[in-house]
């Protein structure tokens, strides 16, 4: 069973999700969580706090979710292909997110913890890619002239494609265009 806390939390989301960040009210949240309002502001200061929290703890769950993932793979080229596809699943089930960040002009204080949050996560997957990478060339199944450029074509690809599901809003077989992406990457970086 949920504690209260993080029934709020989920609570929240939706509400955040349903309204975007301006248009949600602690009393939504209430509401839609079963509770009063008072009782929100034991576990929140106010609409801002609950909605970093939410934030924060949806980065620290996708850091665990991604690398729980990564951890069942035995080999580097199924690690990035993990890698790939979760974190694409991952920008089609936040897409919250986006939708808050760019459309709603969030006030500047917002948007310094989101720009913290965010280069922390950066760094999460620069350095988690750059360990299978790593794996790979010790292992002699890449040859790799530059590890950071290599990181950057990943992490590029797999942003651009996660930007594509923003802009055009519609159902794309990640796996397919990964596989032929990573068929791209990988073959280029091989042991000859």
């Amino acid at each position: 069973m949920l504690d209260r806390k993080e029934e709020i939390l989920r609570a929240a989301f939706e509400v955040f999700k349903k309204y975007g960040f301006a248009k949600a009210t602690m009393e939504d949240v209430a509401y839609q969580c079963g509770i009063k309002k008072t009782a929100l502001y034991y576990y929140f200061k106010n609409k801002e706090d609950l909605f970093k929290t939410v934030f924060r703890n949806d980065i620290y769950s996708l850091k665990i979710s991604l690398t729980k993932e990564i951890e069942k793979q035995t080999n580097p080229p199924d690690k990035i292909k993990t890698y790939m596809l979760k974190r694409l699943q991952s920008f089609r089930e936040k897409k919250i997110y986006f939708d808050i960040f760019k459309k709603e002009n969030l006030p500047i204080k917002h948007c310094e913890f989101i720009k913290d949050l965010r280069k922390e996560f950066l760094n999460f997957e620069y350095n988690t890619i750059s360990e299978f990478i790593q794996e790979g060339i010790n292992s002699g199944i890449y040859d790799v002239k530059s590890i950071e450029s290599l990181i950057y074509m990943i992490m590029g690809a797999t942003y651009g494609f996660g930007y594509t599901i923003f802009a055009f809003d519609r159902g794309i077989n990640f796996r397919e265009k990964i596989d032929n992406i990573l068929d791209i990457i990988l073959k280029g970086i091989e042991q000859r």
